[in-house]
């Protein structure tokens, strides 16, 4: 419910933190479907996922993924 609460108030940054942990892959591919639908909507629109999880969809559109393996991020 907060994330529908956020995504209605259309901030041109939206923070996507640790969105994918604790969810099998399907669940996690339809919350990915529900904020790509939400950033393709209006091109002025930056989002960020933040996630030490394994578990994301594949078809992330994303200029630049960090990932975090335990010594620090790498790119």
């Amino acid at each position: 419910i907060a994330l529908v609460r956020t995504m209605l108030m259309k901030p041109k940054v939206m923070v996507y933190d640790s969105l994918f942990s604790g969810v099998n892959r399907q669940m996690a591919q339809r919350i990915f479907e529900l904020t790509d639908e939400f950033q393709t909507k209006n091109s002025d629109r930056s989002s960020v996922y933040l996630s030490s999880s394994d578990v994301y969809p594949e078809d992330l559109k994303a200029d630049i993924i960090f990932k975090q393996d335990g010594r620090g991020f790498v790119h």
